[in-house]
Protein backbone atom coordinates (compact mmCIF):
# COMPACT_ATOMS: atom_id res chain seq x y z
CA UNK A 1 0.00 0.00 0.00
CA UNK A 2 2.85 2.40 0.82
CA UNK A 3 4.37 1.91 -2.63
CA UNK A 4 1.04 2.79 -4.27
CA UNK A 5 0.89 6.14 -2.46
CA UNK A 6 4.55 6.80 -3.16
CA UNK A 7 3.81 6.30 -6.87
CA UNK A 8 0.73 8.55 -6.71
CA UNK A 9 2.81 11.19 -4.93
CA UNK A 10 5.44 11.05 -7.66
CA UNK A 11 2.82 11.31 -10.41
CA UNK A 12 1.23 14.38 -8.78
CA UNK A 13 4.64 16.08 -8.83
CA UNK A 14 5.24 14.93 -12.43
CA UNK A 15 8.24 12.84 -11.42
CA UNK A 16 9.20 9.74 -13.39
CA UNK A 17 10.43 7.62 -10.48
CA UNK A 18 8.40 6.63 -7.43
CA UNK A 19 9.24 8.67 -4.33
CA UNK A 20 11.11 6.96 -1.53
CA UNK A 21 9.88 7.27 2.06
CA UNK A 22 12.03 10.31 2.90
CA UNK A 23 11.06 12.17 -0.28
CA UNK A 24 7.39 11.46 0.34
CA UNK A 25 7.61 12.92 3.85
CA UNK A 26 9.45 15.96 2.51
CA UNK A 27 6.75 16.77 -0.04
CA UNK A 28 3.62 15.67 1.85
CA UNK A 29 4.67 15.65 5.54
CA UNK A 30 2.61 12.56 6.43
CA UNK A 31 4.07 9.12 5.82
CA UNK A 32 2.34 6.96 3.15
CA UNK A 33 0.61 4.73 5.71
CA UNK A 34 -1.03 7.76 7.39
CA UNK A 35 -2.12 9.11 4.00
CA UNK A 36 -3.77 5.74 3.37
CA UNK A 37 -5.56 5.94 6.75
CA UNK A 38 -6.70 9.49 5.99
CA UNK A 39 -7.89 8.58 2.49
CA UNK A 40 -9.93 5.61 3.74
CA UNK A 41 -11.50 7.69 6.50
CA UNK A 42 -12.53 10.47 4.12
CA UNK A 43 -13.80 8.00 1.50
CA UNK A 44 -16.39 6.69 3.96
CA UNK A 45 -18.24 10.00 3.66
CA UNK A 46 -17.07 11.68 0.47
CA UNK A 47 -16.20 10.95 -3.15
CA UNK A 48 -12.99 12.64 -4.29
CA UNK A 49 -9.77 12.09 -6.20
CA UNK A 50 -6.63 10.74 -4.52
CA UNK A 51 -4.70 13.31 -6.56
CA UNK A 52 -6.66 16.14 -4.96
CA UNK A 53 -5.83 14.81 -1.51
CA UNK A 54 -2.14 14.88 -2.46
CA UNK A 55 -2.56 18.42 -3.83
CA UNK A 56 -3.96 19.50 -0.46
CA UNK A 57 -1.23 17.84 1.60
CA UNK A 58 1.43 19.42 -0.61
CA UNK A 59 -0.31 22.80 -0.36
CA UNK A 60 -0.30 22.59 3.45
CA UNK A 61 3.31 21.41 3.53
CA UNK A 62 4.76 23.84 0.98
CA UNK A 63 6.42 26.99 2.36
CA UNK A 64 6.22 28.63 -1.09
CA UNK A 65 4.18 31.86 -0.61
CA UNK A 66 3.03 31.93 -4.25
CA UNK A 67 -0.04 29.77 -4.98
CA UNK A 68 0.50 30.09 -8.73
CA UNK A 69 3.94 28.46 -8.45
CA UNK A 70 2.52 25.62 -6.34
CA UNK A 71 -0.23 25.10 -8.94
CA UNK A 72 2.32 25.00 -11.78
CA UNK A 73 4.36 22.37 -9.94
CA UNK A 74 1.22 20.25 -9.53
CA UNK A 75 0.25 20.64 -13.20
CA UNK A 76 -2.86 22.77 -12.69
CA UNK A 77 -3.86 26.43 -12.35
CA UNK A 78 -4.31 28.52 -9.20
CA UNK A 79 -8.12 28.64 -9.27
CA UNK A 80 -8.52 24.88 -9.76
CA UNK A 81 -5.97 24.20 -7.04
CA UNK A 82 -7.65 26.55 -4.58
CA UNK A 83 -11.10 25.10 -5.30
CA UNK A 84 -10.02 21.50 -4.69
CA UNK A 85 -7.84 22.35 -1.68
CA UNK A 86 -10.81 24.03 0.02
CA UNK A 87 -12.94 20.99 -0.76
CA UNK A 88 -10.46 18.55 0.81
CA UNK A 89 -9.83 20.84 3.80
CA UNK A 90 -13.57 20.88 4.50
CA UNK A 91 -13.60 17.07 4.38
CA UNK A 92 -10.67 16.82 6.80
CA UNK A 93 -12.34 19.20 9.26
CA UNK A 94 -15.57 17.25 8.95
CA UNK A 95 -14.17 13.74 9.32
CA UNK A 96 -11.18 13.94 11.67
CA UNK A 97 -12.10 14.11 15.38
CA UNK A 98 -12.44 17.51 17.02
CA UNK A 99 -10.25 18.34 19.99
CA UNK A 100 -11.80 17.93 23.42
CA UNK A 101 -10.58 20.29 26.14
CA UNK A 102 -12.73 18.46 28.69
CA UNK A 103 -10.58 15.40 28.06
CA UNK A 104 -7.65 17.01 29.93
CA UNK A 105 -8.04 14.79 33.01
CA UNK A 106 -7.80 11.57 31.03
CA UNK A 107 -4.78 9.76 32.56
CA UNK A 108 -4.07 12.92 34.56
CA UNK A 109 -5.62 13.65 37.98
CA UNK A 110 -3.97 16.94 38.96
CA UNK A 111 -5.61 20.35 38.65
CA UNK A 112 -2.46 22.41 39.30
CA UNK A 113 -1.43 22.28 36.51
CA UNK A 114 -4.04 20.44 34.45
CA UNK A 115 -2.60 21.12 30.96
CA UNK A 116 -0.15 23.25 28.97
CA UNK A 117 -1.02 26.29 26.88
CA UNK A 118 1.00 28.43 24.47
CA UNK A 119 0.55 30.27 21.18
CA UNK A 120 2.16 30.28 17.77
CA UNK A 121 2.45 33.22 15.36
CA UNK A 122 1.94 33.40 11.60
CA UNK A 123 3.21 36.40 9.62
CA UNK A 124 0.75 38.07 7.25
CA UNK A 125 0.96 40.84 4.68
CA UNK A 126 0.22 44.23 6.22
CA UNK A 127 -3.58 44.70 6.20
CA UNK A 128 -5.15 47.75 4.58
CA UNK A 129 -7.70 48.20 7.38
CA UNK A 130 -6.65 48.69 11.02
CA UNK A 131 -3.11 47.37 10.53
CA UNK A 132 -2.18 48.23 14.16
CA UNK A 133 -4.57 45.54 15.37
CA UNK A 134 -2.43 42.90 13.66
CA UNK A 135 1.00 44.28 14.56
CA UNK A 136 2.91 42.32 17.20
CA UNK A 137 5.49 44.41 19.05
CA UNK A 138 7.23 41.25 20.20
CA UNK A 139 7.50 39.76 16.67
CA UNK A 140 7.93 43.20 15.04
CA UNK A 141 5.61 42.34 12.16
CA UNK A 142 1.94 41.86 11.31
CA UNK A 143 0.38 38.48 11.90
CA UNK A 144 -2.12 36.12 13.46
CA UNK A 145 -1.93 34.07 16.63
CA UNK A 146 -3.18 30.52 17.17
CA UNK A 147 -3.44 29.09 20.68
CA UNK A 148 -2.38 25.49 21.34
CA UNK A 149 -3.38 23.56 24.47
CA UNK A 150 -1.59 20.27 25.17
CA UNK A 151 -2.38 17.45 27.61
CA UNK A 152 -0.15 16.43 30.49
CA UNK A 153 -1.62 12.93 30.55
CA UNK A 154 -0.36 10.38 28.06
CA UNK A 155 -0.73 10.13 25.15
CA UNK A 156 0.46 13.74 24.88
CA UNK A 157 -1.95 15.39 22.44
CA UNK A 158 -3.88 18.51 21.49
CA UNK A 159 -6.73 19.43 23.84
CA UNK A 160 -7.72 22.54 21.91
CA UNK A 161 -6.59 24.64 18.98
CA UNK A 162 -8.07 28.15 18.80
CA UNK A 163 -7.72 31.05 16.43
CA UNK A 164 -6.82 33.00 14.50
CA UNK A 165 -6.51 36.02 16.78
CA UNK A 166 -5.18 39.46 15.84
CA UNK A 167 -1.42 39.85 16.18
CA UNK A 168 -1.65 42.69 18.72
CA UNK A 169 -3.56 40.47 21.18
CA UNK A 170 -1.73 39.45 24.34
CA UNK A 171 -1.36 35.73 25.05
CA UNK A 172 -3.20 36.05 28.36
CA UNK A 173 -6.11 37.89 26.67
CA UNK A 174 -6.48 35.05 24.20
CA UNK A 175 -6.49 32.50 27.02
CA UNK A 176 -9.11 34.51 28.92
CA UNK A 177 -11.40 34.41 25.90
CA UNK A 178 -10.97 30.66 25.29
CA UNK A 179 -9.96 28.14 27.95
CA UNK A 180 -9.76 30.07 31.25
CA UNK A 181 -13.58 30.39 31.60
CA UNK A 182 -13.76 26.58 31.27
CA UNK A 183 -11.40 25.85 34.18
CA UNK A 184 -12.57 24.35 37.46
CA UNK A 185 -12.21 26.09 40.81
CA UNK A 186 -8.54 26.15 41.91
CA UNK A 187 -7.48 24.71 38.55
CA UNK A 188 -4.43 26.20 36.81
CA UNK A 189 -2.84 25.78 33.40
CA UNK A 190 0.93 25.83 32.88
CA UNK A 191 2.17 28.68 30.67
CA UNK A 192 5.20 30.81 29.93
CA UNK A 193 5.87 34.22 31.47
CA UNK A 194 3.54 35.95 29.00
CA UNK A 195 0.54 34.77 31.04
CA UNK A 196 1.67 36.00 34.50
CA UNK A 197 -1.21 38.51 34.82
CA UNK A 198 -3.84 35.79 35.44
CA UNK A 199 -3.92 33.76 38.65
CA UNK A 200 -5.32 30.78 36.74
CA UNK A 201 -2.00 30.50 34.95
CA UNK A 202 0.95 28.64 36.48
CA UNK A 203 3.99 30.55 35.21
CA UNK A 204 7.72 30.30 35.92
CA UNK A 205 9.12 32.91 38.36
CA UNK A 206 10.02 36.13 36.57
CA UNK A 207 13.36 37.89 36.58
CA UNK A 208 17.04 37.13 36.16
CA UNK A 209 17.62 33.48 37.10
CA UNK A 210 21.07 34.31 38.54
CA UNK A 211 19.44 36.60 41.12
CA UNK A 212 16.64 34.21 42.12
CA UNK A 213 16.33 32.28 45.34
CA UNK A 214 17.18 28.58 45.07
CA UNK A 215 13.52 27.58 45.41
CA UNK A 216 12.50 29.85 42.51
CA UNK A 217 15.33 28.53 40.36
CA UNK A 218 14.14 24.96 40.92
CA UNK A 219 10.53 25.89 40.10
CA UNK A 220 11.56 27.74 36.94
CA UNK A 221 13.61 24.79 35.69
CA UNK A 222 10.74 22.37 36.41
CA UNK A 223 8.25 24.54 34.51
CA UNK A 224 10.65 24.88 31.57
CA UNK A 225 11.30 21.14 31.45
CA UNK A 226 7.58 20.28 31.48
CA UNK A 227 6.70 22.99 28.94
CA UNK A 228 9.01 21.32 26.43
CA UNK A 229 6.08 18.98 25.71
CA UNK A 230 4.02 21.84 24.33
CA UNK A 231 7.01 23.24 22.45
CA UNK A 232 7.56 19.88 20.77
CA UNK A 233 3.89 19.55 19.86
CA UNK A 234 3.91 23.07 18.42
CA UNK A 235 7.13 22.14 16.62
CA UNK A 236 5.31 19.34 14.81
CA UNK A 237 2.45 21.68 13.99
CA UNK A 238 4.52 24.53 12.57
CA UNK A 239 6.53 22.18 10.37
CA UNK A 240 3.52 22.50 8.02
CA UNK A 241 4.39 25.16 5.47
CA UNK A 242 1.19 27.14 6.06
CA UNK A 243 2.67 28.25 9.41
CA UNK A 244 6.09 29.11 7.96
CA UNK A 245 5.35 31.37 5.03
CA UNK A 246 4.18 34.97 5.12
CA UNK A 247 0.47 34.65 4.33
CA UNK A 248 -0.99 37.07 1.81
CA UNK A 249 -4.27 35.41 0.85
CA UNK A 250 -7.68 35.08 2.52
CA UNK A 251 -7.47 34.71 6.30
CA UNK A 252 -10.47 32.39 6.23
CA UNK A 253 -8.42 30.09 3.96
CA UNK A 254 -5.52 30.20 6.40
CA UNK A 255 -7.90 29.35 9.24
CA UNK A 256 -9.00 26.25 7.32
CA UNK A 257 -5.38 25.33 6.56
CA UNK A 258 -4.26 25.83 10.17
CA UNK A 259 -7.09 23.84 11.73
CA UNK A 260 -6.73 21.05 9.18
CA UNK A 261 -2.97 20.93 9.85
CA UNK A 262 -3.69 20.68 13.58
CA UNK A 263 -6.06 17.72 13.02
CA UNK A 264 -3.47 16.03 10.80
CA UNK A 265 -0.76 16.65 13.39
CA UNK A 266 -2.98 14.97 16.00
CA UNK A 267 -3.24 11.98 13.66
CA UNK A 268 0.54 11.98 13.36
CA UNK A 269 0.97 12.24 17.15
CA UNK A 270 -1.17 9.18 17.74
CA UNK A 271 0.86 7.24 15.16
CA UNK A 272 4.24 8.55 16.39
CA UNK A 273 3.74 9.63 20.03
CA UNK A 274 5.76 12.22 21.88
CA UNK A 275 7.91 10.65 24.61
Amino acid sequence: MNSIWQSIGAAVLNKQKSLNFTEFRRYYKLCPSLVSVLYNKLRKSFDFSANHLMWTLHYLKSANPDDAQIATLLGTNKNTLRKNVKKILSMILCCLPKFNFFDRFKNWRYIQPSCLVDSTFVMIQKPYLSPWEYYSKEKKCHGLFYQVTCSLGKPFRFLSFDGPFKGAAADVSIARSTIIPLLKEKEKVMCDKGYWQDNKCWCPPLGDIDKMATEDKIKRRKVTRIRHLNERLIGRLVSWGCFKKKWRYSWSLHEMCAHAAARLTQLQVYAFPLT
